[in-house]
């Protein structure tokens, strides 16, 4: 299995049919726009990516060693801070229609 597939398989994500959205942007951003767009994937990839005693990815680590903050946790967190930012957004809309 590639990387990616086992990311996507972890998180348990969905491609969208148009990622056009995301071809602009960095590798990082690109992917915590689309881990965002998934409904609890950053969640899912933060539960199992957190830091070890020794400073670790306590997920990737398994295969071979990864200092943490892993790069899917830090896509991760973008993600979780793209989707806050779009439930207040969202909490605005509705309490200003």
């Amino acid at each position: 299995m590639t990387q990616i597939a086992h990311i996507f398989t972890e998180a348990q994500i969905v491609m969208p049919s148009d990622s056009s959205r995301t071809q602009d942007l960095d590798p990082i951003e690109s992917g915590a726009q689309f881990m965002a767009a998934q409904s609890g994937a950053a969640e899912r990839i933060l539960a199992k990516h957190t830091r070890r005693d020794d400073g670790r990815c306590a997920q990737c680590s398994t295969r071979t060693l990864v200092t943490w903050p892993c790069t899917l946790a830090n896509i991760a967190n973008r993600a979780h801070m793209i989707s806050a930012g779009r439930s207040a957004h969202q909490k605005r809309q509705s309490r200003h229609p």
